[in-house]
């Protein structure tokens, strides 16, 4: 009789543990969606504005190439690779599914403003030795050209 009790206690501290664990899980991922749409309310008018500046114009292939710019196409540039980097940084950790990710982010902007912007930021970890800059960008335009490989460099017409 004493070891009827003892395993039906253990199964129900077993089915508690279960549930309890599937509730955090589930209270996570509603966290991180909400996190996720968060992030793409910065996919505004000021998004598609500083992206279509910095995509229109010849940058080179420097820091300091880059720095002969206007400061307002410095910041737009910023404004842009931050939240790209962001957005890497988010998919790398496993805070959304990719497949759902990359239906709901721009990828052709991602790789396209990887692929101009790519020598500068290359340029500029080697000249400050910050080896991790725009890390988490990398890292998106990596799993962005992996899954779109036929989305290449923007044509200016």
């Amino acid at each position: 009789m004493g070891i009827i009790y003892y395993v039906t206690i253990m199964r129900n501290q077993q089915r508690t543990r279960e549930t309890s664990l599937k509730l955090q899980e589930e209270a996570e991922k509603s966290r991180q969606r909400d996190m996720i749409f968060l992030r793409f309310q910065g996919f505004d008018k000021e998004y598609h504005d500083a992206i279509a500046d910095v995509l229109d114009q010849e940058w080179g292939d420097t820091i300091d190439d880059w720095r002969t710019h206007s400061p307002e196409s410095r910041s737009n540039f910023n404004y842009v690779q931050v939240r790209f980097n962001n957005l890497g940084v988010m998919l790398k950790n496993e805070m959304m599914e990719p497949d759902l990710f990359f239906q709901v982010f721009p990828t052709g902007n991602i790789i396209r403003f990887w692929e101009k912007m790519e020598d500068i930021i290359l340029d500029y970890r080697e000249t400050t030795g910050d080896v991790r800059y725009n890390e988490g960008f990398e890292y998106l335009y990596i799993e962005a050209k992996k899954r779109f490989p036929e989305i290449g460099k923007r044509v200016n017409i």
